[in-house]
């Protein structure tokens, strides 16, 4: 039976953490994939922008910017408070990755409305599907 320590936010457990605890269990795919993805974060990029757009006499994308800056600068912070376990180095590698899984999502949901002149949603659809499956791979490669 695993043991898994509680955190806000389930911490990835690698090849790593498994032989420093003989008594943990590696994640599978799957579920790295889904803990590497700061969702909480995403969710309250979607609520704000989704407030943003929906106002009237606002400069929309000075707002939206300022929201992604400040999520942005929010999400390593919560990252290392949510997946913290007592007598564990910080998850350095997920708190970085959900940071920059951040602003792919960013790209993915809002960037025609941050990059008007260039953007086209292939370009978004394409960068999540292949950051999304690339990072547990880059994590094996890191944490071997």
């Amino acid at each position: 039976m695993t043991v898994r320590r509680v955190t806000l936010r389930p911490r990835v457990v690698t090849a790593r953490d498994v032989r420093a605890d003989s008594s943990l269990e590696e994640d599978p795919y799957l579920g790295k994939v889904s803990r590497y993805i700061p969702a909480e974060i995403v969710a309250a990029y979607l609520a704000a922008s989704g407030i943003i757009l929906g106002g009237q006499g606002i400069h929309q994308l000075t707002w939206l910017w300022v929201v992604i800056g400040v999520l942005l600068i929010l999400t390593p912070i919560w990252l290392f408070y949510a997946t913290k376990v007592e007598g564990k180095p910080p998850a350095i590698f997920q708190i970085v990755t959900g940071t920059v899984a951040y602003l792919v999502w960013v790209f993915a949901i809002s960037g025609g409305v941050l990059f008007p002149t260039w953007y086209n949603p292939v370009y978004g659809g394409l960068l999540l599907i292949l950051f999304t499956l690339a990072v547990p791979l880059i994590e094996k490669a890191f944490n071997q």
